[in-house]
């Protein structure tokens, strides 16, 4: 039973963790006012949720480190590493348009566009078609993960990973151009030869993806893949995350359980900005009938048991154990948010994503079931830390395709893929 509970606790986690922002529908004034504590405050993130609906063009920094430590049957003992993106993007008057019809789209026609992974590639190109992005990304590897890495790599190409790996990409008209002196490194022989940018058109690979799963009679297989590529084209963020939860939490099954506090008022960018904490609270949702649902939904999920193999006093019983170890287990978890809100344009000018969770506790759990093996003296931890700050709110003029870039031609490009 315990190894039931160690399952459960993590994929728990990976379900919230991996909860998309939907694209869909618009959370009602209600349903995020009620975890407020002040009117005022509510009013500020409704009108932030507003001035970002109408945010045709932005420019975006985004900072992400991650690190995972004594997790059993890793290929090492700590793993991270430091991600940076530097993103501008303009989105056109139909996309916007588009965009704003998705948000009054009713939660039955949402659901039914995410179990067809052929009609969401179709808005995946749609979008793609109304937008200009200009991307530049740079990661860099804990030594640990580096020097593994760089064994696989110089064993493949016969040349180290550089320290630091960077990579600039241009969207525009429906092509997408790679800056090929950002991967020059990787390739030193032909270091002279790559140079400038080269192109080639998104449609056509779109359009042989469709085919692909228009022949496949198992396509609906693939509703969470459909739905990650749903929420990571979101450019359209409708505000605080408490209204963007809203927008796909209908039925208000979770966002009972935030809690949003204001913070000391600060500035962003020389605005006066209001900053909001938002927490979740384990506790209520561990005692409520949502819980019930989830756990036996991500159990069966996870192939552990047969639901309807079991009595009620048994799936009462499992839940009453996991409900007094939820709370135990979970309290060395920090998980919150904390947004600024322009007291002056009413824009979200920044989103930082906090978790740390020491795994000790579950892991010991889950290593009495002889599952898992966990060294003595280990301290399993899991950090992660997303900050993101905006700026130039509809005032990106222009994202223009890079000049003389070589377009590749898609039958070359099909042709180098199966080489």
């Amino acid at each position: 039973m315990k190894r039931h509970f160690s399952i459960f606790f993590i994929a728990l986690f990976v379900t919230i963790l991996a909860m998309p922002t939907s694209i869909f529908a618009k959370a009602t004034h209600q349903s995020y006012c009620d975890v407020m504590s002040d009117d005022d405050d509510c009013e500020i993130f409704s009108a932030s949720e507003e001035a970002m609906e109408d945010v045709s063009s932005g420019a975006t920094r985004t900072e992400m480190a991650m690190i995972l430590r004594d997790i059993p049957d890793l290929p090492l003992n700590t793993i991270g590493f430091e991600y940076e993106q530097d993103s501008s993007v303009i989105m056109s008057d139909d996309l916007m348009e588009m965009l704003a019809d998705m948000r009054e789209m009713s939660a039955d026609d949402a659901e039914e566009l995410m179990n067809n992974p052929v009609a969401a590639i179709e808005l995946y190109q749609n979008m793609l078609d109304g937008m200009s992005m200009a991307v530049d990304m740079k990661l860099k590897l804990s030594d640990d993960v580096a020097m593994l890495a760089n064994m696989a790599v110089e064993q493949e190409l016969g040349v180290p990973l550089p320290e630091t790996i960077t990579f600039s990409m241009i969207i525009d008209d429906g092509l997408l151009y790679a800056d090929l002196e950002s991967i020059s490194e990787f390739i030193p022989e032909m270091g002279g030869m790559l140079q400038g940018w080269v192109g080639f058109e998104i449609a056509p690979l779109l359009e042989l993806a469709k085919e692909e799963l228009a022949n496949q009679p198992t396509a609906n297989q693939m509703q969470f893949d459909t739905m990650g590529m749903t929420s990571s084209i979101n450019m359209n963020p409708a505000g605080p995350l408490v209204a963007q939860i809203g927008s796909f939490d209908l039925s208000n099954q979770f966002i009972q359980f935030l809690n949003v506090e204001r913070d000391e008022d600060g500035t962003v960018n020389g605005e006066d900005t209001a900053f909001f904490r938002t927490t979740f609270d384990f506790d209520a949702f561990f005692a409520s009938p949502i819980f019930r649902q989830l756990f036996l939904q991500i159990m069966a999920e996870q192939g552990e048991m047969d639901i309807e193999d079991l009595t009620e006093d048994e799936i009462d019983e499992m839940i009453a154990t996991v409900q007094i170890m939820g709370p135990v287990i979970l309290q060395e978890l920090v998980l919150d948010v904390v947004e600024g809100v322009s007291l002056e344009s009413d824009y979200l000018l920044s989103r930082e994503f906090l978790m740390e969770w020491d795994m000790t506790s579950v892991l010991q759990m889950a290593a009495t079931t002889g599952e898992i093996n966990l060294p003595a003296g280990a301290e399993p931890f899991f950090g992660l830390e997303v900050n993101t700050y905006t700026e130039q709110f509809n005032e990106v003029d222009d994202i223009e395709a890079p000049e003389g870039a070589f377009v590749l031609p898609i039958e070359m490009l099909l042709m180098m893929a199966d080489q």
